[in-house]
């Protein structure tokens, strides 16, 4: 779907169609997990490690860097070993 700069705010908002109500809070669930995300980040922080994402522009691949609070890049692990740090797995 592609918007003209001529239309109006109503055109766009019928090619849209109905709106669906945003909820006021995520359900618990999702809550939950963030909590969980927020407290490995804490974790990985006292360590003086985090973890930063990053696309290869060429092949498209993630790549996952384990870099200090300061920037300095540690080590480059596999998206498997991030997904073991983030679950409290490993250490990185």
């Amino acid at each position: 779907m592609s918007f003209t700069s001529t239309q109006n705010d109503s055109q766009v908002f019928r090619q849209l169609g109905p709106m669906r109500p945003v909820p006021p809070l995520p359900p618990v669930s999702v809550r939950e997990e963030i909590a969980l995300a927020a407290a490995r980040v804490d974790e990985l922080a006292s360590s003086d490690r985090e973890l930063h994402f990053v696309t290869d522009e060429v092949t498209g691949r993630v790549i996952v860097e384990v870099r200090d609070l300061r920037g300095a890049l540690i080590r480059v692990i596999s998206g498997v070993e991030a997904l073991d740090v983030m679950f409290g797995l490993s250490d990185a």
